[in-house]
């Protein structure tokens, strides 16, 4: 069980006391930043989620606790609960070389087909993603963003943190272990 909590951003490092994946490679451990989101979620964390160093995928569930924060708004607590009531996971697909991924959204446990939502991750630099989400066969691709990587691992603010920092929220909702 969980609960919901406002943290305040200087709080934001202590999303990474939550649980750790093994053999996480590291460009995806810390706390990323998701610059020109349209949708009311701010940061997320992949350490802590199902990762299969294999096939090099990670599951990542959207509502579970210190793994996704989300706007202390409305909005934000309306996106929380949908996608703890549909129990949303991200599944992403990365390449061998981890430069790109397909995410295939799992809903009530159901797999969304690429036609209606087709999302990926190409990565830009060590630290940031373009984050493409296209819906509908394309009908509607232009709800993009920039995924930053501003934490390290060890909660140390990254060379994109000074960039973005006027940016980013100082308050947002996390679930919490109860």
């Amino acid at each position: 069980m969980f609960k919901t909590e406002v943290w305040q951003v200087e709080n934001l490092a202590n999303l990474l006391s939550g649980e750790k994946t093994n053999n996480l490679p590291e460009i995806l451990r810390g706390i990323f930043f998701m610059d020109g989101n349209p949708l009311p979620d701010d940061f997320i964390k992949f350490d802590g989620a199902a990762w299969d160093e294999t096939s090099k995928v990670l599951k990542l569930p959207v509502f579970a606790p210190l793994q996704w924060t989300f706007a202390n708004s409305n909005s934000g607590r309306l996106l929380f609960y949908s996608a703890k009531l549909t129990n949303t996971i991200y599944e992403i697909h990365f390449d061998d070389s981890l430069k790109s991924a397909q995410i295939i959204p799992i809903i009530l446990g159901l797999r969304v087909p690429k036609w209606l939502f087709e999302f990926s991750l190409v990565q830009i630099d060590e630290k940031t993603w373009d984050r493409k989400n296209s819906w509908f066969g394309g009908l509607f691709d232009n709800f993009g963003y920039t995924l930053r990587k501003i934490l390290d691992e060890n909660g140390q603010p990254t060379s994109e943190f000074a960039g973005v920092q006027s940016k980013i929220p100082q308050e947002f909702l996390v679930a919490t272990k109860d």
